[in-house]
């Protein structure tokens, strides 16, 4: 699919984390247990409470098991960590991306306001008489890691963007995995569960 035919599946209007993650093409075998979302939303999850790895995914999705059983569909339990490598793995980094911009740039609209992605930083305290030293983040073009890449990059832009915390990123990403509700307002959305 094109990025065209891309863009019109989605409505003008601020979409929702998981009407965007919803239309990511899953194009694993038909012998999949877990569902495309929930890997999706316990990854986002995950790395927004300061997980890294795959095996992160799997524990986090365990030790919150019972909270997302509420709003996901979780027959077969948490998708291991080797699920979710090999879901990351099969996905078009290209339409991946795309499904964050588009949500993202919903987030904007309705806010009113830019959201910057920044790849870098300035190493703190390492300055001399020449300035201070910038380190840029690379990552491999490769399917699983390229997409990993974006989740990260994504996942930093959420929790900059959140402001009733005057925290750091490490700090953010603390009270995110203390608190179910600020987890929920850094991804933006209210969910009911029933």
């Amino acid at each position: 699919m094109n990025a065209t035919t891309f863009h019109d599946e989605l409505p003008d209007e601020a979409p929702s984390l998981v009407a965007c993650l919803s239309i990511v093409e899953d194009v694993r075998d038909l012998n999949r247990r877990h569902s495309l979302l929930s890997i999706l939303v316990i990854a986002v999850c995950c790395m927004i409470c300061g997980g890294e790895t795959y095996n992160d995914m799997e524990d986090f999705g365990e030790a919150n098991e019972d909270w997302f059983r509420t709003f996901l569909d979780l027959e077969h339990g948490i998708p291991s960590h080797d699920t979710f490598n090999r879901v990351f793995a099969s996905l078009d980094p290209l339409r991946f991306r795309e499904c964050f911009l588009r949500w993202t740039t919903g987030l904007r609209r309705a806010a009113g306001a830019d959201v910057i992605a920044l790849d870098g930083k300035s190493l703190r305290r390492a300055g001399n008489a020449k300035g201070v030293p910038h380190m840029v983040s690379a990552w491999s073009v490769r399917n699983a890691a390229e997409n990993l890449a974006v989740l990260r990059h994504i996942v930093l832009n959420m929790l900059k963007g959140e402001k009733t915390k005057k925290r750091g990123i490490k700090g953010k990403q603390h009270n995110a995995a203390w608190n179910r509700s600020y987890l929920l307002k850094v991804l933006g959305t209210q969910v009911n569960p029933s």
